[in-house]
């Protein structure tokens, strides 16, 4: 998500593969063991922990704040250089009122924190969104047109396994992220991870999204919405 905003500032990036797509319970807004906040209306006034400033936690809190009727600017984002790992332990101890976590660190907060879900994010307007993408600068892929080629077909070929051989996702998961395997072997898995090209459709959705909900700002209006914006960034003639 954040290559549509550099794209829309004036960067010039080429999307070579997708990543992976939200799917139920791979993304959720968390809240601490005995938290007084209960529902959505809840988080009104209130700070909510994310891994980035207008990332694509910030879109998904800010899509759940506006189906429930409460403006995104009523409550207050607030960012930790630990990123995901680091956001369990702050929110326990009490420096926000929620949090945004991917898995496998929505399971690991339960675990270790008895941390509870507050809301799925899959839902609504952002339903199966578009959530990573791989993407190089333009002139690299254009330079380079047989690595960018070889890349996308490894990215493939690694999907296609993830898609079919989940205990492989998640072992490599628990060693990449240092995690014990009861929470790899727990956590929620995407339901599929993209493979073929890339659908210029569903990055237009993602786009719209950051327009609709403040993410991406109104002087980029027409870009998105004539769809040149993210045109410019699919194919290899990008």
């Amino acid at each position: 998500m954040a290559y549509i905003a550099a794209q829309a500032a004036g960067a010039r990036f080429r999307i070579l593969a997708g990543a992976s797509t939200l799917a139920p319970n791979t993304r959720a807004l968390v809240v601490a063991a005995n938290s007084p906040v209960t529902t959505i209306a809840g988080l009104a006034g209130k700070k909510i922990g994310v891994n980035g400033i207008n990332s694509i936690g910030t879109l998904l809190i800010s899509a759940l704040l506006s189906a429930h009727g409460i403006s995104p600017a009523r409550v207050r984002f607030i960012t930790d250089p630990g990123g995901f790992p680091a956001l369990p332990g702050k929110l326990h101890d009490g420096d926000w009122a929620a949090a945004f976590l991917a898995e496998p660190y929505i399971t690991a907060a339960g675990e270790q924190y008895g941390e509870q879900v507050l809301a799925d994010l899959d839902q609504g307007a952002v339903i199966n969104l578009p959530v990573d993408g791989f993407v190089a600068t333009r002139a690299w892929a254009r330079q380079h047109p047989r690595t960018a080629a070889a890349f996308i077909r490894a990215i493939e070929q690694g999907q296609a396994i993830a898609n079919q051989d989940a205990p492989a996702v998640q072992a490599i998961m628990a060693q990449n992220d240092q995690l014990p395997a009861q929470v790899t072997a727990a956590m929620a898995l995407p339901t599929t991870y993209p493979v073929g090209p890339v659908v210029q459709a569903n990055i237009q959705r993602v786009a719209a999204a950051m327009l609709e909900f403040g993410v991406l700002g109104r002087q980029y209006a027409a870009q998105v919405r004539q769809g040149t914006l993210v045109q410019s960034m699919i194919g290899p003639g990008s």
